[in-house]
């Protein structure tokens, strides 16, 4: 079988592969011929058949997909490692600060500060975890699947 664009409408036509003569599109009716020596069917031919064996517009969306997914594989390992050291530095300081011996008020006025101040250290730290988990997951799947159907 030979499929060529339709020189009128451009949906593609399934034909025989010794098919010649004059044959009416099924999409558009418009009349055309093939398998004669005319140049507008032959290049209509290389053209579909260069954009399904992978020509330049093939090789680049491939390219910006692998760039897309080993990028978003690599930001999801920077987000979660800084996740991990957003929590190891919270916890630190929050120990540190739970083990200060209750002093003057005005040290006991500042304690609460820092508390939220490290409790929102937790909850980015939290949520750039949970971001970078997605991202890795994502870009992992892309490289690991995305590319069988092309």
């Amino acid at each position: 079988m030979v499929e060529l664009h339709c020189p009128h409408c451009e949906e593609i036509i399934s034909l025989d592969d010794d098919a010649m003569g004059e044959f009416v599109c099924p999409y558009c009716d418009g009349e055309f011929e093939w398998g004669l020596d005319s140049d507008e069917e032959v290049d209509d031919a290389l053209s579909y058949s260069d954009s399904q064996s992978g020509g330049i517009g093939h090789w680049i969306m491939t390219t910006l997909q692998a760039a897309l997914a080993g990028s978003l594989f690599i930001t999801g390992i920077v987000l979660v490692s800084l996740s991990i050291a957003g929590f190891g530095l919270s916890s630190s300081a929050w120990e540190v600060v739970a083990s200060e011996p209750s002093g003057d008020s005005a040290s006991n006025i500042g304690v609460p500060i820092v508390m939220l101040a490290i409790l929102v250290g937790f909850l980015i730290s939290g949520t750039a975890g949970l971001l970078g988990l997605i991202a890795l997951l994502t870009g992992l799947s892309q490289v690991l699947f995305g590319f069988r159907k092309n």
